[in-house]
């Protein structure tokens, strides 16, 4: 009898499988952060756990990597009747349950990383994806906040004023991330008011061979 996770690439095998060090690629990566996020949101994962998970699976390089990360669940089915709906939202550029808790966690990590945080998601986010969109504009909405308060503080400088900015990034900052995490479409005033973006929100997805 065939084994139903035949295929799997995430099913564990007593027997050394030279394809766990091929290198993942954005699709399977994407799929273990839609299943982690889901995983959070039965409560099989702690916030901690799914934060580390989440960090570890985006710096995974290999299938032995990621891998790693489903430590403890249930393996990821990659069978079309199960994806599909997964798959339409990234083609569609539509939210998916692990891409908003991603994007809400990217819009906080300016608190501790500054626009670095959003800066390196908007690398490492699928091209083409609502998380990469909306991340981008984070990290957009990050330079240009840091650069006017730069400018305030040279220009301008006074402790008042330097407090005013001070709360107005945080805030901007604590709503960016809260629409992330609602799965809402949301630009930030400051990249409305720019006209050019430092980092491109609809880039073209990638192309694959024969399409």
């Amino acid at each position: 009898m065939t084994s139903p996770f035949a295929g799997n690439p995430f099913q564990r095998t007593p027997k050394y499988d030279q394809s766990l060090d091929w290198r993942v690629t954005d699709a399977q990566r994407d799929r273990v952060l839609d299943y982690l996020g889901q995983a959070y949101a039965d409560g099989r994962l702690t916030i901690s756990e799914f934060e580390k998970r989440m960090e570890d699976a985006l710096a995974a390089r290999t299938r032995r990597e990621l891998n790693q990360t489903l430590s403890g669940l249930a393996t990821v089915p990659i069978t079309a009747s199960i994806t599909g709906t997964s798959m339409v939202r990234r083609r569609t550029g539509e939210p998916t349950p692990g891409g908003t808790v991603a994007t809400g966690l990217i819009g906080l990590s300016p608190f501790i990383a500054g626009p670095f945080g959003p800066i390196i998601g908007a690398a490492v986010a699928e091209k083409g994806s609502w998380t990469r969109k909306q991340v981008a504009n984070q990290a957009n909405a990050q330079v240009y906040m840091v650069a006017v308060i730069v400018l305030l503080g040279i220009l301008l400088g006074g402790a008042k004023i330097m407090a005013l900015a001070a709360l107005a990034y945080a805030v901007m900052t604590v709503i960016q991330a809260v629409k992330g995490f609602q799965g809402e479409s949301w630009r930030s005033p400051i990249t409305r008011v720019v006209p050019f973006q430092l980092f491109k929100e609809n880039p073209p997805s990638r192309k694959t061979i024969g399409r």
